[in-house]
């Protein structure tokens, strides 16, 4: 199948979205798909160096605002994957920030980039168009109607990003009734509308539209869904994190033979600044969170950590006080450190026992699989994407793969941090929780497969459509 996917992340191989462009292609390709990327032009797509081929053809799209001609240049991705950029330098030459907010300035180039990115999939006869996030609902919705074989595909990967506008923006995104929710226009309601599958990481973000009691349109037409809504766990890349083969380890190791996983603890611990151990849990904490609520909430977990024994590091760009606090009383079992490179986070989770996890962000996700694969188990809040995919360990630790908080307050943190630790003191019984969380399956071709399975269902639905038009 021919896959043309369109959203406005101009750098379709960053793993910020819940199903990171580069590695979705590569599963979907190892199944023989053709992939292709469509996304504007803008500053941070030509700050990749990618080498782009200016092609004659143009797109032309009308806006009551103005007609508009758009530049394509193609090329590739580093993976491999087919890469179309539209551009438009009025519209998009500011960066990727120009398609975030709620002003009509934002509605407009929306509306426009999808529209042409719409127009450039349908004269492509691109056989599937799946659209991501609020510019690839309204790509979706703005697919011509002439154009009845290609099947329309959402991707929802958050419940708060939904493309609300005042209803005078309607003027240039021109959806109609179908958007329309009270004083609002929403995109994602005209793309719900007009996709015959809709897919999301997790059952939570289902839920949080559905929920919206801002928008009872949107809420209603999300809970309507029904069997056309479809949870699809995002896939780990097993080339780019596999603790067997990844050389940024000192030993590897896996769920058969973990051995290797205790000379990958000395040696980074060493590497950081943290005494070598025997019988202490190492615990990594990713403290990336934009909620200053639940950064107090992660240091307190930090600090029942800390008095539990455990040695913890901390990743983190913030200027967080508390820690400067935490690391007085403990300078020999904390470190804090800056955003980590590749060779860091990949030594961490080789090290780790514990990943704690408080972000929430869809590309957190990657990072939770990566643990589980490298054998630190996973702390994580109920609330996050990838929970569903989880079993909360109970006491006996018979059970389950990980150990999940109610919610991201400091409370149910530091209660699901004390079970962990507590657990860890168990030996031999929180060693048959790790093999579990390394063998669960999170690997990119299970995703592939679950997202084919996906078109095939889309497929019929598009059928159907068109049999009763």
């Amino acid at each position: 199948m021919d896959v043309f996917f369109v959203t406005t992340d101009s750098n379709p191989t960053r793993g910020a979205t819940a199903y990171p462009l580069g590695t979705l292609g590569k599963g979907l390709r190892a199944l023989g798909h053709k992939v292709t990327w469509v996304v504007p032009g803008t500053a941070e797509v030509d700050a990749l160096g990618l080498e782009l081929a200016r092609r004659l053809s143009k797109v032309q799209v009308e806006l009551p605002s103005g007609a508009y001609t758009l530049d394509v240049r193609t090329g590739k991705t580093p993976q491999g994957h087919a890469l179309v950029v539209l551009g438009q330098p009025e519209q998009f030459g500011k960066g990727r920030g120009d398609f975030e907010g709620d002003d009509d300035g934002t509605a407009s180039r929306l509306s426009l980039f999808s529209k042409a990115a719409a127009r450039y999939s349908a004269e492509q006869q691109a056989e599937a168009v799946h659209g991501l996030g609020v510019a690839g609902a309204l790509a979706i919705a703005a697919l011509p109607s002439e154009d009845s074989t290609a099947i329309r595909v959402l991707s929802v990967e958050s419940g708060d990003q939904v493309g609300a506008f005042d209803a005078s923006a309607d003027a240039e995104l021109g959806l109609g009734a179908v958007a329309r929710d009270g004083g609002k226009v929403v995109a994602l309601l005209a793309g719900l509308a007009a996709a015959e599958a809709v897919v999301m990481p997790s059952s939570a973000v289902g839920h949080a539209l559905s929920g919206r009691a801002d928008l009872p349109a949107l809420a209603a037409a999300m809970a309507s869904m029904g069997s056309s809504a479809h949870v699809v766990l995002p896939g780990l890349d097993g080339a780019a994190f596999n603790p067997l083969t990844d050389p940024h380890l000192p030993s590897r190791f896996d769920p058969v033979d973990r051995s290797g996983k205790a000379r990958c603890a000395s040696v980074f611990c060493r590497s950081v600044g943290l005494p070598v151990r025997g019988g202490a849990a190492l615990l990594a904490v990713d403290l990336e969170s934009a909620d200053e609520a639940t950064v107090e909430a992660t240091v307190e977990a930090v600090r029942a950590a800390l008095r539990l024994d455990a040695s913890v590091l901390v990743s983190t760009s913030r200027d967080v006080p508390a820690l400067d606090d935490l690391l007085e009383r403990w300078p020999d079992r904390l470190v804090v450190r800056g955003p980590l490179d590749e060779a860091t986070l990949h030594g961490l989770l080789g090290a780790a026992d514990l990943d704690l996890l408080a972000r929430l962000d869809p590309g957190s996700t990657t990072r939770v699989l990566a643990a589980m694969r490298y054998g630190a188990v996973p702390v994580v809040s109920r609330t996050h994407p990838v929970a569903g995919r989880l079993v909360d360990c109970e006491a006996s630790l018979r059970t389950g793969n990980a150990f999940l908080g109610e919610s991201l307050s400091s409370d149910d943190l530091v209660a699901a941090v004390r079970r962990a630790l507590e657990a860890f003191q168990q030996g031999a019984a929180f060693d048959s929780v790790r093999v579990r969380s390394m063998r669960l399956d999170v690997s990119l071709e299970r995703m592939a497969r679950q997202m084919e399975r996906l078109y095939r269902i889309a497929r019929s639905e598009s059928e159907l459509r068109v049999a009763l038009t």
